[in-house]
């Protein structure tokens, strides 16, 4: 028995309509939250060699109204009505975590687990 490949067939293209459609319900569901558009909480995720960064925008915002909190490897951030959970990288220290709230922007550094940091090897 032979089987033929069809390298042409997208199968990530299935999943992204099925996730669509699963989106689609749960918000669609008797009783579920909606947060409109412009109150969802926007945010930049980069990186360096030491630390990952997460950058939000929250003008007009107090500390006291801004809740962080990390468990499992998940980062939670809640504003508001709007909240937003991250998975950490593998690479992450979810014990090296530090935010700060200046001029409207929230900055939340993650440091890198020791092991995975790059060092250099001095040649003997």
């Amino acid at each position: 028995m032979k089987f033929a490949l069809n390298y042409d067939y997208p199968p990530v293209a299935d999943f992204s309509g099925l996730f669509g459609t699963f989106d689609r319900l749960l918000s669609s569901a008797p009783g579920a939250l909606r947060v409109p558009e412009s109150d969802r909480l926007a945010v930049d995720f980069f990186e360096s060699d030491t630390e990952f960064y997460l950058r939000a925008e929250l003008p007009g915002t107090k500390r006291e109204d801004v809740g962080i909190e990390v468990e499992n490897r998940v980062l939670t951030v809640s504003h508001g009505e709007s909240t937003r959970a991250f998975q950490l990288p593998e690479a992450a220290s979810s014990d090296e975590v530090s935010a700060t709230l200046e001029d409207g922007i929230l900055t939340i550094v993650i440091g890198r687990a020791e092991e995975v940091k790059p060092r250099t090897i001095e040649i003997n």
